[in-house]
């Protein structure tokens, strides 16, 4: 006997049940999607953390970086005095060896003119040619053949001289040398306004003036001499020809200084002093040695910069140079109101 068949599953009782399957898939999913982002949260908050943490200790170096900032004119000043120093030390070892050598081919002239003149024969053409002047005083009588044979003789003479006359001349012949340039630094303070003081650095060594009377008559000298004597004729063009000059030293250097301050200086001082601190021009000695000596402007406060405020910029300057001053040093003396010479000091060369 055949059996009947059993009922199958209502379609929307599957449908049904597919759905509740698809609800729990999407819970499970959605579970795991909001436990990565829970994670990535997590991850981000802690390196969040690190980067608040980094940027807090960026602090200490911006504030680092403002301070060396804000000293860069100090640093700036310190520096251009150390190259000052420098320079114009190189210049006055440059000055010195010129000078020597200078020297040294001078006295080889006299002496190569000693041994010349020591010729017997060459002497008496000596003393024709010396006593050419006593018969210049009748050539005017002589018929215009003769006194035109007296001066072509004399000429001739002349030229056989010519090589003694030169080395006893006492001129400096040229040096085998290429020329070079050092400088002379002035300086004027204040920069602006009525002019208080005019500084003037040489390349020259100092002792020159502490000790002047032992110091031979050299290309150094002559060099201290020419700048003192424009600081005189300066002097004289701005209408302060009694005005006080003191002489002192910067780390050995020469320093002349003209004070201004008692007098009321309308005119420019760096314009009038142009011309005047040309001490090249006509200066043959100068010449010889293949030696240019230019003027540079420079602030005051590059002579004498203010001391390092605090000890880690000192330690950035790093200049490591002793200052070796004497007392009245241009450190001390340049922006003094009250450091002014009195009538009794020394002014070498301001006579002349």
């Amino acid at each position: 006997m055949k059996r009947p068949s059993e009922p199958g599953t209502p379609g929307l009782l599957s449908a049904l049940e597919a759905v509740s399957a698809w609800r729990e898939a999407q819970e499970e999913e959605a579970a795991t999607q909001l436990a990565e982002v829970d994670a990535e949260e997590a991850r981000l908050r802690e390196a969040i953390a690190e980067l608040q943490s980094q940027i807090a200790g960026l602090e200490p170096l911006r504030e680092n970086v403002r301070k060396r900032s804000a000293n860069l004119d100090l640093k700036e000043l310190h520096r251009s005095h150390q190259a000052l120093l420098d320079s114009m030390t190189a210049d006055r070892d440059l000055l010195a060896d010129r000078s020597a050598r200078l020297q040294e081919s001078t006295q080889a002239d006299r002496e190569r003119a000693k041994a010349m003149l020591s010729d017997a024969e060459l002497a008496e053409v000596v003393k024709e040619y010396e006593g050419f002047a006593e018969v210049q005083k009748g050539l005017a009588a002589l018929p215009p053949s003769y006194r035109k044979a007296i001066e072509d003789h004399h000429n001739a003479v002349k030229r056989r001289l010519q090589p003694i006359l030169e080395l006893l001349d006492g001129s400096a012949r040229p040096l085998d040398e290429r020329t070079e340039a050092i400088s002379l630094v002035a300086s004027v303070d204040p920069v602006e306004g009525p002019p208080q003081a005019l500084a003037l650095v040489l390349p020259v060594d100092a002792e020159l003036y502490y000790e002047w009377s032992a110091e031979s008559d050299d290309l150094c000298a002559h060099l201290a001499y020419r700048v003192v004597a424009a600081v005189n004729s300066l002097a004289a063009r701005i209408g302060a020809p009694d005005a006080p000059i003191a002489f002192t030293s910067l780390n050995g250097l020469l320093t002349i200084q003209l004070w201004l301050g008692d007098h009321d200086i309308q005119a420019d001082l760096r314009e009038v002093a142009t011309g005047v601190l040309d001490v090249t021009s006509g200066a043959p000695e100068l010449e010889a040695a293949k030696l240019e000596v230019y003027a540079l402007w420079l602030p005051p406060e590059v002579l004498s910069p203010p001391e390092a405020e605090d000890t880690d910029l000192e330690q950035e300057l790093s200049l490591g140079v002793e200052s070796a001053l004497p007392e009245d040093s241009v450190d001390e003396v340049l922006l003094s109101d009250d450091r002014v010479p009195g009538d009794d000091d020394p002014v070498p060369g301001a006579e002349d």
